[in-house]
């Protein structure tokens, strides 16, 4: 008796399957012989790393003006050209597609609509999507990594610290420029 569940056989239509590693070449440094830039965000990101709360380090001041944190990041994130098939790796349309799911948080909160305790759960998972959309080329490395970094427990403690998060995105929205001008 020969039994075969198909499981072996991967073989339809006429393609095969390959069952080899996975190709992890989505925004890596230094493959395929292309040398990634320096980043400008790494600094801001080690010094939101080294800060305190986000409702702390997240000032008006460091973000909200023109050359600050806020239009820095908006300007690399648009010319990030640092995935495999060398276009921009944020368009505007899925920047503000995560800055909907942020805004939706900040609204129940400002509204009293839910406390922070109640909204931690949907915060927490802006994450897994980030990751998924990372991982889909969708978001770059420099961006997911922003996020990584602010959407932390030790972080994000307060409503305070979520609103202050909310507002950082914001102007990076209102930055981020239609076109690669500068």
């Amino acid at each position: 008796m020969n039994y075969n569940s198909g499981y072996g056989n991967n073989n339809r239509g006429g393609g095969s399957y390959n069952n080899g590693p996975r190709n992890n070449n989505f925004n890596q440094n230094n493959r395929g012989g292309r040398q990634q830039q320096e980043s400008k965000s790494q600094p801001i990101i080690a010094e939101i790393k080294k800060g305190g709360t986000l409702h702390q380090v997240l000032t008006v001041e460091k973000y909200a003006l023109p050359e600050g944190w806020a239009d820095t990041i908006a300007f690399e994130l648009k010319n990030d050209k640092n995935n495999t098939m060398g276009k921009n790796t944020l368009n505007s349309t899925q920047l503000r597609k995560i800055f909907a799911e942020i805004k939706q948080i900040a609204m129940r909160l400002e509204n009293h609509q839910q406390t922070f305790e109640q909204e931690k759960r949907n915060v927490w998972l802006l994450m897994p999507n980030l990751a998924y959309a990372k991982n889909r080329g969708v978001i770059g490395t420099a961006f997911y990594n922003l996020m990584a970094e602010c959407i932390k427990p030790e972080k994000m403690k307060t409503k305070e610290d979520y609103l202050a998060f909310a507002q950082f995105m914001e102007a990076i929205v209102a930055y981020f420029p239609k076109e690669n001008v500068r």
